[in-house]
């Protein structure tokens, strides 16, 4: 099919050749063309005698002058400029401006893409690049309804519409100071996933996305539903802001659900139940390890089993015994009182549910007329998603020690995975919240599982997104595996330096313009699209303020109504 393409607008200049570096051409603006008007970053285009269309992009500007360039003549005006500033209405008739493009796409007459290789006669006529030219160029053929916000490099309104695809299933990382919006732009994200019916995921621990279930909008045939919103959090330790839920769950028309879960024991390491246990002696580790063991190697590692199961099967086996049994029971008793680890009466049971066998309290082999326990909900997380449900994750309770959390979120995760390899859910997203919490450089039981969807995940129909204000504490693997990029505002100097190596080629130019990006626009590149843009983050059609920094004061501008609504708040 043959792509009639637009014809090209207005001209702004003609190529005059290429820098001695070979890498840029150099084009002199015509004089009618209003400098002021063009700036970095500007898309241009050189239609070629074949039929193609070069696109271009403006790296530098300059204004030239041979009467201040030519040592005969400098020295002349520069006493006339001393003397007299009028001086510098004669020089601007002989000043002309220069741009360097470096080009970025090729389009064929029949709408291809490919590499910019064709040569370009100096003469060639260089022409602004209009509206239909430049989104073929930047999204490609393959542009998708996912409309996270505006392009914000371009003087018209250009919607940026991503293919979901290219965007979550190829690995997504979001950085950004405190304050840069980088929470409120996955927020953007998560709703477009959610509009296209994908079943989405956030681990949150700062309890700021439960808000996605109130939207707004008109409503209509063809409007889109609510947000569905179920969310998840451990056994008795409530969301940050659980309160507010019901509250809001009651008083407004939302779809908004809230459950507690519960993990398994037998889903945790020796190495997790380490980093609880600070005394441990070097026997006494030795014990719980060779129990861990043996009981995979006894019942293979598709088996579950709570605290007094552990026990029971270490004490009856001769494992855990001697001066070691009390310390070891004693010690065990911290994950006890976590109060998120599923009693089963001290049971064994492999995955289907069926006993093995059972221990009471005093971890003693008992005979039991229970021959099956429901495990469905520690073996397929299936029923904690839906078509449109974005179902968060909140670990935000204050008092959640951050050992915990992680290993908590390490076992969800890892149902998750077992999950999708039963095929159980074919798509789902994946959103990583303060990643740098659980993906940090080092070792951490999250690391692991989530380092699963990093690199398999996409083959299951799993994408991955990652949010985090600190990129240079991030795992460097993990990291790699995000082929798509969103940096907002940075200023850190170690955070600059990552973001340095992530914007390559003609990207680089964005680095000097990190530390003064606006709230809510950010450099986006990678697989999501062919060529780096600025993308201004259009408003969240949630309309719950939760996420959003909080002000200090209420009115800036007033010393007076600050107070007074100050005041308010305490009475």
């Amino acid at each position: 099919m043959v792509i009639s393409l637009p014809k090209p607008a207005k001209k702004i200049g003609f190529v005059l050749g290429v820098t001695r570096e070979r890498d840029t051409l150099i084009v002199r603006l015509d004089e009618n063309v209003e400098h002021e008007d063009i700036v970095e970053g500007n898309f241009v285009s050189i239609p070629l005698a074949n039929g193609n269309t070069l696109i271009g992009r403006i790296t530098t500007i300059r204004a030239e002058n041979p009467q201040l360039s030519d040592e005969r003549y400098a020295k002349f005006w520069m006493d006339r400029l001393r003397k007299s500033l009028d001086s510098r209405s004669m020089l601007e008739f002989t000043e002309f401006h220069i741009i360097e493009i470096v080009l970025v796409s090729n389009i064929s007459f029949e709408g291809e893409l490919s590499t910019p290789n064709a040569w370009v006669s100096p003469g060639s006529m260089v022409f602004e690049c209009r509206d239909d030219l430049l989104e073929l160029a930047v999204f490609g053929k393959e542009r998708g309804a996912m409309e996270i916000g505006l392009f914000g490099e371009h003087s018209g309104e250009i919607p940026v519409n991503l293919n979901p695809n290219n965007l979550g299933s190829d690995g997504l990382a979001i950085f950004g100071s405190r304050g840069s919006g980088k929470s409120y732009a996955a927020g953007v994200i998560i709703e477009e996933f959610s509009e296209y019916g994908l079943p989405t995921l956030i681990v949150d621990p700062h309890g700021e996305y439960w808000g996605l279930s109130h939207a707004s909008g008109p409503k209509g045939e063809s409007s889109l539903p609510k947000y569905f919103v179920k969310v998840l959090y451990p056994n008795r330790y409530q969301p940050r802001y659980y309160k507010n839920m019901l509250a809001m769950s009651k008083k407004l028309d939302v779809n908004f659900s809230l459950e507690p879960v519960t993990m398994l024991f037998s889903e945790i390491s020796t190495s997790e139940m380490f980093s609880f246990m600070y005394d441990l002696s070097s026997p006494q580790k030795e014990k719980i390890e060779n129990t861990w063991y043996g009981i995979r190697e006894a019942f293979g590692f598709a088996v579950c089993y709570d605290i007094d199961g552990f026990l029971g099967y270490g004490i009856e086996n001769g494992i855990i015994d001697g001066s070691s049994r009390r310390p070891i029971v004693r010690k065990l008793e911290v994950f006890r009182k976590m109060g998120f680890f599923t009693v089963m009466n001290g049971a064994i049971c492999h995955q289907s549910g069926s006993i093995i066998q059972e221990y009471d309290n005093n971890h003693r082999r008992q005979e039991t007329t229970e021959k099956t326990k429901d495990l469905t909900n520690f073996t397929s997380v299936k029923n904690d998603f839906n078509v449109e449900q974005i179902t968060i994750l909140d670990v935000s309770q204050p008092g959640f020690d951050e050992r915990a959390r992680r290993i908590f979120v390490s076992s969800y995760l890892n149902r998750l995975r077992g999950t999708m390899e039963q095929k159980e859910i074919q798509r789902i997203f994946v959103l990583i919240e303060e990643a740098h919490r659980f993906i940090p450089i080092g070792e951490s039981p999250t690391k692991r599982s989530i380092e699963w969807f990093a690199r398999e995940g996409r083959k299951m129909g799993a994408g991955l997104g990652i949010v985090s204000q600190r990129p240079s504490g991030l795992d460097r693997d993990i990291l790699s595996q995000c082929n798509s990029k969103l940096i907002l505002r940075i200023t850190e100097q170690s955070d600059i330096l990552v973001a340095k190596d992530i914007l390559a080629g003609f990207a680089e130019r964005y680095i000097g313009l990190l530390p003064y990006l606006e709230r809510g626009t950010g450099v986006l590149t990678g697989a999501a699209l062919r060529i780096p843009i600025l993308v201004k983050f259009r408003e969240r059609k949630s309309t719950s303020k939760y996420g959003e920094t909080v002000s200090l004061v209420a009115d800036p501008t007033s010393k007076v109504k600050s107070r007074t609504a100050e005041k308010k708040e305490w009475t």
